[in-house]
């Protein structure tokens, strides 16, 4: 009963799965002739029927021809054969073969689909040819206006087009038999080949227009506006020669000549209506005209500039040079006292040559700028190298004389060093020997006797004649680095041997009773008689910290009033 029961659920099962499928396949198949249906309702032939409104000849009658047969065969050939699959879709479905059933569906879709792209582009074909047919009617219209429009303005401007005339009026008459090519054209029916002629026609216009419009400006500009600034350039060149100006190094005239050749070459261009020439040709002969007048600017402006600062800059010329020597004398005479290096000692005298290589270059401008026998560009840019040398040399002049005077300077503080570090010296030995210490380690004489010899050697070179003020600086700079040196260890010593008293105070309440700190302190006692007070602190140092490993701590504390005074050395 059980397996029964099993049984008849499967099949229950398997009869709802087909139905279901059944029910789905149904729906596409309904789905599928309903776009079939679409397609034989597409209007197709009152789409068609419109190119019976052209001239049924040519092209026209070519194409009406396809697209009638194709669409006959879409109609009474594959339309039934997609309603036979359709048939054979739903007897498939009925007896439930169903993987039947979709290969048959998409072979419908694709036939379908094919259908579609057949007749989208009959459509597209159709639509092309009757929108040629409207495009171009309306666009010949628009070129015979613009034909007229062209041959009314050549003919009530002849003047304007000059030699470009006949080119332009021989390129205008192609338009009156390309007219009557298109309307044969059209009556025979050939609307596409009418198509291309009207849109060659349409480009060739739009470049005619173009043409009629630039070539009076362009002819204006080939034969007033350029020759003009060229007679002006020309007439300015005379003028400016004749005021004074030397202008050969510009060449100017026969480029100008070169230029007026090159303007009879764009004429014959014109003439030949190549203005794809034309256009940079004259752009190029323009920026080569503003790079004359500015030639021309810049020797005016330059020679403002040599009037303005010939004179004047040989006068400071002179003046510095007149320094000069001046300078070398002051040297000599300084060199009686301080001694000068080679190289500082021919400082004045390199200045002074300097200055006569100025003075001869300057001669030279002066002389061309008399006789105007060189250009002003080239008289102010000497000028101005001149002038940039001169304010060098009479920088180093400066700077040679601010040396010479910071000599005697420099001699005056080196003296007034040398005392100091004599009394700062003086005052050291005096605390060394009033401190309260059992002597002065050999050490620091030997450091107190080094820093006097060095004193002694500064002094020794501040009596040489001629002074050597380097020397002197560097002696003067060693012996304040040791007396700096020897201060800092007499200070150190000094706070070791406070140091050392205060640890004995501190470590002489427990010497008595510990025999090992009483040792130590012995020993550090003797190091201290034997002045190495390093060492004797060092040792009683070790003595407390057996006590208390902080009691170093407490004995700075402690001597902390007594090492102040003594940071105040």
């Amino acid at each position: 009963m059980e397996i029964a029961i099993l049984i008849l659920a499967l099949i229950l099962i398997v009869a709802l799965i087909s139905l279901s499928i059944r029910r789905k396949r149904k729906k596409e198949l309904e789905r599928l002739i309903q776009k079939k249906e679409e397609i034989q309702q597409r209007p197709i032939s009152e789409e068609l029927a419109k190119v019976k409104d052209l001239n049924m000849h040519g092209q026209a009658e070519e194409l009406f021809e396809r697209w009638r047969a194709e669409w006959t065969e879409m109609v009474d050939v594959h339309i039934p054969a997609i309603d036979t699959l359709l048939l054979e879709a739903e007897e498939a479905i009925d007896k439930m073969r169903f993987s039947k059933a979709r290969g048959i569906e998409q072979e419908i879709e694709d036939y379908i689909e094919q259908c579609n792209n057949d007749m989208n582009k009959i459509l597209a074909e159709l639509d092309h040819l009757i929108g040629s047919d409207a495009k171009s009617r309306i666009e010949i219209e628009q070129l015979k206006e613009q034909y007229r429009t062209a041959r009314k303005t050549l003919l009530a401007h002849q003047h304007a087009y000059g030699p470009a005339l006949p080119a332009l009026e021989q390129r205008l008459e192609i338009f009156a038999p390309s007219f009557e090519e298109y309307d044969a054209l059209t009556i025979e029916g050939n609307y596409l080949k009418a198509r291309e002629m009207v849109e060659s026609l349409v480009d060739e216009a739009k470049l005619l227009h173009d043409m009629i419009t630039d070539i009076p400006n362009l002819l204006t500009e080939v034969h007033t506006k350029i020759p003009g600034i060229i007679h002006e350039l020309r007439s300015g060149h005379r003028e400016m020669e004749q005021t004074g100006y030397y202008l050969a190094h510009l060449e100017m005239m026969a480029f100008l000549d070169e230029l007026e050749m090159h303007l009879q070459q764009i004429v014959v261009d014109v003439q030949q209506l190549e203005l794809e020439k034309v256009r940079p040709s004259l752009q190029l002969i323009n920026e080569e005209l503003d790079v004359c007048y500015d030639q021309l600017e810049r020797e005016v402006v330059a020679r403002r500039f040599v009037e303005q600062h010939a004179f004047s800059l040989k006068e400071k010329m002179l003046h510095h040079l007149i320094e000069s020597k001046d300078l070398i004398t002051e040297a000599i005479f300084v060199q009686q006292s301080y001694r000068l290096s080679e190289d500082e000692a021919d400082i004045p005298k390199q200045n002074a040559k300097d200055l006569e290589n100025l003075q001869r270059r300057y001669d030279v401008v002066l002389e061309l700028y008399t006789n105007e026998q060189a250009a002003f560009s080239s008289l102010e840019e000497e000028l101005k190298a001149i002038t940039a040398e001169l304010e060098t040399t009479i920088q180093q002049q400066q700077q040679f004389a601010e040396s010479l005077k910071k000599l005697r300077l420099d001699e005056t503080q080196a003296r007034e060093e040398l005392e100091q570090l004599r009394k700062e010296l003086h005052v050291l030995e005096r605390k060394l020997h009033k401190a309260n210490i059992p002597g002065i380690p050999d050490e620091m004489r030997s450091r107190v006797s080094e820093v006097d010899e060095q004193l002694f050697i500064v002094a020794k070179h501040l009596d040489e004649v001629p002074l050597h003020i380097h020397n002197i600086e560097s002696s003067l700079k060693l012996a304040d680095k040791l007396l700096r040196e020897t201060e800092q260890k007499a200070k150190e010593m000094l706070e070791n041997v406070v140091l050392f008293e205060h640890t004995v105070r501190y470590g002489n309440r427990y010497r008595a009773s510990n025999p090992a700190v009483n040792q130590r302190f012995k020993h550090a006692e003797k190091a201290f008689a034997e002045l190495r007070y390093s060492k004797a602190l060092e040792q009683a140092g070790l003595a407390v910290s057996e006590i208390d490993p902080k009691a170093f701590e407490i004995i700075e504390r402690a001597a902390q009033e007594d090492l102040q005074k003594i940071a105040k050395l």
